[in-house]
């Protein structure tokens, strides 16, 4: 009786320490769950129009902290990149490639030109910006200004001076008092609370 009493308890101590080894074995096993999968890198914008001198800003979403992107330009003559910052150059198209580890990314960049941005003097009977005409001594030329944004603005008030005592102004008229190369002839006007200035230069030659 009591040999069995003996068999019984180490059957039992047996069974417990099989029992604790394999919970142990258990918890040892790694989780099979399936580790969440890295976000993609992308650019938060893939095309952008600038004019030339316009600034736009890309940024490199998804990501890690600190990890280094390194961007690039197919052609600086139209754009340039620098830390994400594009800037337009010149007219045409190009591509800005950002460079993540072994990932590359890419925005389409167009420059033009914003006609509807840009507010300017012209004139109306011929001459243009920066134009270099010929006067005789006597001769007298009446400027036509004009102040464009987009169409002609209507009711802007102009001021003509000139730089040199060779040429007198009197409202939109100068005259050629005396031989002079290149001198400065200026119009000038406020709209919208902003100066905008045109200069001419006028060359006089001696009158026979």
């Amino acid at each position: 009786m009591r040999k069995k009493s003996i068999s019984l308890i180490l059957s039992l101590l047996i069974t417990m320490l099989l029992t604790f080894f394999a919970a142990c074995k258990d918890d040892s096993t790694p989780s099979s769950e399936p580790d969440s999968k890295p976000a993609s890198v992308t650019l938060d914008k893939t095309a952008i129009t600038l004019s030339i001198g316009g600034e736009d800003t890309l940024q490199v979403l998804g990501s890690e902290e600190g990890e280094t992107v390194v961007w690039s330009t197919r052609n600086a003559a139209v754009a340039t990149v620098e830390n994400g910052k594009v800037t337009g150059v010149g007219l045409g198209n190009t591509t800005v490639t950002a460079t993540v580890g072994e990932t590359t990314i890419e925005c389409s960049v167009t420059v033009t030109i914003f006609y509807e941005n840009v507010v300017e003097i012209v004139l109306e009977n011929e001459l243009h910006d920066n134009a270099n005409f010929r006067l005789l001594t006597g001769d007298t030329y009446v400027f036509e200004p004009a102040l464009m944004d987009g169409t002609k603005v209507e009711n802007v008030t102009f001021t003509l001076t000139s730089n040199n005592a060779a040429i007198t102004v009197s409202g939109m008229t100068i005259t050629a008092v005396e031989a002079v190369e290149n001198a400065e002839v200026e119009i000038a006007c406020t709209y919208n609370g902003q100066a905008y200035s045109l200069t001419v230069y006028v060359s006089v030659d001696q009158g026979v």
